[in-house]
């Protein structure tokens, strides 16, 4: 949350608009010094020729003056009432104090320094009055006597109060200001909150970046998520408290997941308040202001924001941001669940396909998942991005479901292929493409099983596309087949070794293979080898139980 903005003062006000105390000055025909409490001062016109003279020669007799004017200027402040006195030259001074319309006072006042009547030798008070002022040079407050001194008095009055008004508008403009930015804030937070929470494939990394977006948002020490469905439970801390909890953090955080548990459920799903009535009975070293909300819907989870200084409440306003927060993160948690049961079920959908190709040609039992394995190894060696790696995932499993509706004769025929039947193989990429491409969350995954057999110099079918025309996922997928077609037993030949395979691709690179991709499949081959049994067993889980 940003900070609250500095409220501007009288004095910064007059650095805006100075020609207001000029003009008041020539108008007085004397010396206006506005005063802010924090010690700034603004000065319009010239003290009167006795100040001066006084300055010059009387170094002591100034001292003291400027000293009295000190004084009563906080005097005058302070009880918010004006004060007058003149000095034995006949000097005049007087200090309005600073108030806006609805009658605060504040810390600031106007000086006003200008000639006077000079008072009469008996209308002296004398020291032992205990009048202020130093030895020989006399102040004292009198009465309001003299022509036109009522006319400057109002006008005195009114311009204080002209920037006391002033200096109240600009409290509150800059109030005003800072709510404004701390919303702007909290808005443009919440946004981000939720487009991260959006995607629900990484819901962990979403839910870790709002915590600390939480925490960051309401100026916290600490903020502690829980969602058990998810079995998630982080906490962070503002860097500097991490001892805070002690010398066992992690009971900490579950001691107060217990005290908050009772009250949130008595409370309708919000506490706000400090879980423990004394700092002994705290696993915290200093007193706590916790506000935490309730997760509705997510098995008793909970966002909790911590203050450890004793000294920082939470408001309302806190209160509806966090509950907002939450609101979020359940509907992020239901969306990742809904999407999980999606996942699952194109999964068991994919696996269905697969084992309908498979079941066709005992022969190929297993190329899908082996391909899918390389093909995610090579992708992860190139450093795909994860949408590509999933779109990468999907694709490699069903580079052969064209294949479903072919004959089984031509699948299975031990020998050479005639050029009739190599046209009818050559069809599996177009019919894969149609079958895939109406479902939705496979459409990318449809072009790249469209284009697994292209090669780089153009032979390759069914649209003749020849190097970076050919999706890069596409040009993975061509590796791992052709590697995986080496290394297993076919109707027509056994299987080869893994380094005739290897020689075999060598040979083919840059011409039928990618270079690049064959380049990041080499450096694979070191794990290939020490994992070529398990590989060449893999196959899903089910069909293992069937066997």
């Amino acid at each position: 949350m940003c900070a609250k903005a500095n409220a501007p003062g009288p004095i910064a006000i007059l650095g805006r608009t100075n020609r207001i105390l000029d003009s008041s000055a020539r108008i007085l025909r004397a010396q206006i010094e506005l005063r802010g409490g924090d010690g700034a001062r603004v000065t319009a016109g010239r003290e009167p020729a006795t100040c001066h003279i006084c300055a010059e020669h009387d170094h002591v007799r100034r001292s003291e003056c400027l000293r009295l004017r000190d004084s009563r200027a906080a005097t005058a402040a302070l009880h918010g009432r004006l004060l007058e006195w003149s000095c034995s030259h006949g000097v005049e001074l007087s200090v309005h104090p600073i108030a806006g319309r609805d009658g605060t006072g504040g810390n600031s006042t106007l000086l006003r320094v200008g000639p006077g009547l000079r008072p009469r030798a008996a209308s002296l008070p004398s020291a032992a009055a205990g009048t202020p002022g130093a030895e020989g040079f006399p102040l004292h407050l009198r009465a309001d006597r003299g022509p036109g001194r009522g006319g400057r008095r109002a006008f005195l009055r009114d311009l204080s109060r002209l920037l006391g008004d002033g200096s109240m508008m600009a409290v509150e403009l800059a109030e005003r200001s800072a709510e404004l930015t701390t919303r702007c804030d909290e808005l443009r937070m919440f946004y981000a909150v939720a487009g991260s929470l959006a995607v629900p494939s990484d819901l962990r990394t979403a839910l870790r970046n709002t915590i600390e977006f939480a925490r960051l948002a309401q100026d916290a020490d600490a903020a502690v998520l829980v969602v058990p469905s998810r079995r998630f439970h982080e906490v962070r801390v503002r860097h500097g408290l991490e001892d805070e909890a002690g010398p066992g953090p992690r009971r900490a955080w579950a001691a107060l997941q217990r005290a908050i548990e009772a009250p949130l459920a008595a409370g309708g799903g919000l506490f706000v308040g400090a879980p423990w009535e004394s700092i002994s009975a705290s696993p915290f070293r200093r007193p706590v202001e916790v506000l935490a909300v309730a997760l509705q819907g997510s098995g008793g989870g909970f966002l909790a924001l911590l203050h450890f200084d004793g000294r920082h409440s939470f408001r309302t306003s806190d209160a509806k941001l966090v509950e907002s927060l939450a609101e979020q993160i359940r509907l992020a948690t239901a969306n990742a669940e809904l999407y999980e049961d999606l996942r699952l079920f194109l999964t068991a959908t994919v696996k269905s396909l697969v084992g309908a190709i498979e079941a066709k040609d005992s022969y190929t039992s297993g190329h899908s998942e082996r391909v899918n394995l390389v093909s995610m190894l090579i992708g992860r060696e190139l450093d795909l991005s994860p949408e590509d790696q999933e779109t990468l995932r999907w694709a490699s499993i069903l580079h052969d479901v064209g294949k479903i509706g072919m004959p089984e004769g031509i699948l299975r025929k031990p020998g050479r292929l005639t050029t009739e039947e190599f046209q009818v193989i050559k069809e599996h990429p177009d019919r894969g493409h149609q079958l895939l491409l109406p479902i939705g969350q496979l459409a990318q995954a449809a072009e790249i099983v469209r284009a697994h057999h292209e090669t780089v110099d153009g032979k390759g079918y069914p649209l003749g596309l020849k190097g970076d025309e050919i999706p890069l996922l596409a040009r993975i997928i061509a590796v791992a087949d052709t590697f995986d077609a080496l290394t297993s037993t076919r109707p027509y030949r056994t299987a080869r070794s893994l380094d005739h395979a290897l020689e075999e691709i060598r040979r083919v690179r840059g011409t039928q293979l990618d270079g690049p991709v064959v380049d990041g499949f080499l450096k694979l081959v070191p794990f290939l080898r020490e994992h070529r049994i398990m590989i060449q067993a893999v196959s899903f889980p089910e069909r293992k139980a069937a066997a």
